[in-house]
């Protein structure tokens, strides 16, 4: 019975240790994947196709309306993502698996300064799209 035992608790941990592997590494690429979308969008709303300057740059205004649409897209989603990734990091330290590398800051507040990034943008994306409207 032993063998059969050792085995088993064997199999046990070897899932567990990747069903854990998977969580980290989903949380880490989720969280990495939206502030890269935060970036990404900042930056493609820098210049605003309303201003004076930029009224006869349609290849600006062009790029902007595409970040609108990708911010459209994304934001109704962005709630359900926030969840699960709390969701995520609470099981992960309900047992003590520590998903944070050297350096980075603690996951639940990376996961709220993100998000207030990403809220934060969303703003101003709204406000250059009302801007954009007359164009």
């Amino acid at each position: 019975m032993a063998p059969l035992k050792s085995s088993l608790n064997a199999k046990v941990t070897a899932w567990q240790n990747v069903y854990t592997l998977f969580l980290v590494t989903q949380f880490k690429t989720t969280l990495k994947n939206l502030k890269n979308f935060v970036s990404s969008t900042a930056q493609g709303i820098v210049r605003n196709p309303a201003d004076e300057e930029n009224q006869s740059d349609k290849n600006l205004l062009m790029s902007v309306m595409k970040t609108i649409s990708d911010v459209k897209d994304v934001e109704p989603k962005t709630e359900g993502i926030i969840k699960r990734m709390k969701e995520m990091v609470n099981l992960l330290k309900k047992h003590q698996i520590n998903m944070q590398d050297k350096g980075d800051e603690e996951p639940l507040q990376a996961i709220d300064n993100t998000y207030a990034a990403f809220k934060e943008t969303t703003q101003r994306v709204f406000k250059i799209k009302a801007d954009i409207l007359p164009l």
